[in-house]
């Protein structure tokens, strides 16, 4: 009768040690279970996802992808440094992109077509036919208009032909919107950018090169003579330089670009 009474206790404690271990697998496979479905979830969006989302809502990949060449007429206004307008060019194809930054009337040209780099500085006084001094680019001022090339259209274009690693960091707020977090690392930059979850347009730009931080803050998207959206005003801190302006825009896609533009 002892003996008997000793195995049923025994048999007791065995069951219940199983029955907790059980139920500690079981409550381990059914957060593992939760975990995996949040992850689903999430991954419902995706990087490339944050881009189509803004081409289609810019006017649709398929204008992006026709996209050949561009021209931009700019108005840089400050309050800190010298403001200027600028006349830009960039043809794709060519990597090629030429800029005019007119400060006081004068022209001061920055070009790059392919590797090769340089800049005409005006000589001589603005009433008389203007002569250049031309020059090689730093290699700093270079790799930033390698980059204008695409960012005057959108920072994220093309950027896997590009050579660029794009990451979705995930939700996130901006001025009190919803917005998808996205960091785009290339070989010489890195930029965070904030995409409104509710339009798609792209808010807020912050770039990394050249130890300069440049944070672009991007408002009134309006349809170009090509039918894309882009962003009419932009409010651009270059923070170790302590510059900022108010850029204004006007954009005009796939017209004729004078091609002695790209050329010293």
């Amino acid at each position: 009768m002892k003996l008997y009474v000793i195995m049923s206790i025994s048999s007791l404690i065995t069951f219940s040690c199983v029955a907790q271990k059980s139920s500690s697998v079981l409550d381990r496979a059914a957060r593992q279970t939760t975990v995996a479905g949040s992850k689903t979830e999430s991954s419902s969006v995706s990087v490339d996802g944050v881009f189509d989302k803004y081409f289609e809502s810019t006017g649709g990949k398929a204008k992006w992808d026709q996209i050949k060449n561009y021209s931009l007429n700019r108005k840089y206004v400050s309050t800190n440094v010298a403001s200027f307008d600028a006349e830009i060019s960039g043809v794709l194809a060519d990597k090629a992109l030429y800029k005019n930054e007119i400060i006081n009337g004068r022209g001061f040209i920055y070009g790059i077509k392919g590797t090769d780099a340089w800049r005409k500085v005006p000589l001589g006084s603005p009433d008389k036919v203007t002569k250049y001094q031309v020059s090689d680019l730093s290699k700093e001022k270079a790799t930033e208009m390698q980059l204008e090339l695409y960012d005057f259209l959108a920072p994220f274009y093309n950027y896997k032909e590009r050579g660029m690693v794009a990451t979705l960091i995930g939700p996130d707020k901006y001025n009190g919107k919803n917005v998808q977090k996205v960091e785009l690392q290339g070989k010489d930059a890195r930029y965070t950018l904030l995409f409104d979850d509710a339009t798609g347009y792209l808010l807020q730009s912050r770039l990394l090169t050249g130890g300069e931080e440049i944070i672009s803050d991007y408002d009134k998207y309006v349809k170009s003579d090509f039918g894309i959206l882009y962003p009419s005003v932009i409010n651009r801190n270059e923070v170790k330089r302590k510059a900022t302006y108010k850029i204004t825009s006007q954009l005009s896609i796939n017209k004729t670009v004078d091609a002695s533009l790209f050329k010293r």
